[in-house]
């Protein structure tokens, strides 16, 4: 069967404009005895998928391999194929991209740059009371440069959460999941669609998507997770933990937010998010025309620390 390949003899390497990545560069054969693989990264999609490290032998490049079994994903060949296009789409140093494809059999392989970990792997094997101030501002800092990125282009992420955010060798914050991603409407105006698979997406989900109305969503429900994923990467839990899925979307639409345990932690971080959403939003790249929401989410987070400092958040 054959699936996305870039070549019918060679996945060639995207071209990159941006000098970070001129080094990845170059091309990759199809003849997979060319790719050693040393080991189980992670499951994905429910165990349809994997991902595995693997070094590519003729230029003993260190890769991930994105592998799918096409027998157990009958009927989301277009979701793959979405996630496909989008990885090779995209050109942004904070932004996980593609390298090439493969076609294997019944399987389809997509080669990315292997990254050092996810933070929620960094929080649930190191740092289980959270991550240190500085380390939540720089990583803040370079996930809303890749969400500038891709509000530019008419997208919206809609997976913005701890493990799809992945941690390079050299310390830069690299964002995932695209596969949940969706473009805007040229014409403008909200969008309605949810997530094929929201199981995942509800507890960083924006209260607009959830509710589903008339009004719809649109950007700013990307900073609205990136604001719930900074409580989760301060407290080293997701949000909404102990929270059963129906009674955390009706709190959530009643607004109730998480908080940050320590407070000391919250302004800090605040004080990043604002500071890195203000000076995108001056450069006219981060769509923040009713990041309000966001802010006062931010706010009421400080002030619920503030008053509740011997709380626990909830899922």
């Amino acid at each position: 069967m054959q699936f996305f390949v870039i070549s019918s003899t060679t996945a060639t390497r995207l071209q990159s404009t941006d000098n970070s990545m001129q080094g990845l560069e170059g091309t990759f054969s199809c003849n997979t005895s060319d790719y050693v693989k040393e080991g189980t990264l992670s499951q994905v999609w429910e165990g349809r998928g994997r991902v595995l490290a693997a070094t590519y032998t003729p230029s003993r490049t260190q890769l991930a391999i994105k592998i799918f079994d096409l027998e157990k994903c009958t009927d989301d060949f277009d979701l793959i194929q979405h996630e496909a296009c989008m990885l090779r789409e995209v050109r942004h140093p904070n932004l996980l991209f593609m390298q090439g494809s493969l076609s294997v059999s019944e399987e389809a392989w997509l080669l990315l740059p292997q990254q050092l970990c996810s933070v929620a792997a960094l929080l649930h094997s190191r740092y289980t009371t959270g991550l240190p101030e500085l380390a939540i501002a720089v990583i803040i800092r370079d996930v809303l440069l890749a969400l500038q990125y891709l509000h530019s282009r008419s997208v919206i992420h809609r997976g913005v959460q701890a493990r799809h955010i992945l941690l390079s060798t050299t310390g830069r914050a690299v964002l995932s999941g695209l596969r949940h991603s969706i473009h805007h409407r040229k014409s403008g105006g909200n969008m309605h669609q949810y997530p094929r698979y929201p199981s995942t997406l509800l507890n960083w989900a924006s209260p607009e998507m959830l509710h589903q109305d008339l009004r719809g969503y649109s950007y700013p429900s990307d900073v609205y997770s990136l604001g719930l994923t900074t409580c989760e990467m301060g407290n080293a839990e997701p949000p909404y933990q102990h929270l059963q899925p129906t009674l955390m979307m009706v709190e959530k639409l009643r607004g109730l937010v998480p908080f940050l345990h320590d407070a000391s932690n919250t302004r800090a971080a605040e004080s990043s998010l604002h500071s890195s959403s203000n000076s995108l939003a001056s450069n006219g790249g981060l769509h923040l025309s009713t990041g309000g929401e966001a802010a006062a989410s931010s706010n009421n987070c400080s002030n619920n620390s503030d008053n509740n400092s011997d709380t626990s958040s909830s899922k």
